[in-house]
């Protein structure tokens, strides 16, 4: 399972948090303690501590805006 579990993912997000020193490496500003979010580099190489970084809620949604998995087809 690429997701991993939702303990195994908590932990890798622990993990970041601390790496990134609670910023989010997108926009510099510090990490809300909740709505997270772990954005994956190569979707197909899963959630694993070299694959990810830990991003707030309106990066992911700007970032998600910009590709084509947040757009409608049609």
């Amino acid at each position: 399972d690429e997701r991993g579990t939702p303990q195994q993912r908590g932990r890798l997000k622990e993990s970041k948090r601390a790496a990134q020193e609670g910023l989010c490496p997108s926009c510099t500003q510090p990490l809300p303690v909740k709505y997270c979010v772990l954005d994956r580099f190569d979707a197909f190489l899963g959630y694993t501590e070299a694959n990810t970084r830990l991003i707030c809620e309106p990066c992911d949604r700007r970032i998600q805006a910009g590709s084509r998995y947040g757009n409608p087809v049609g």
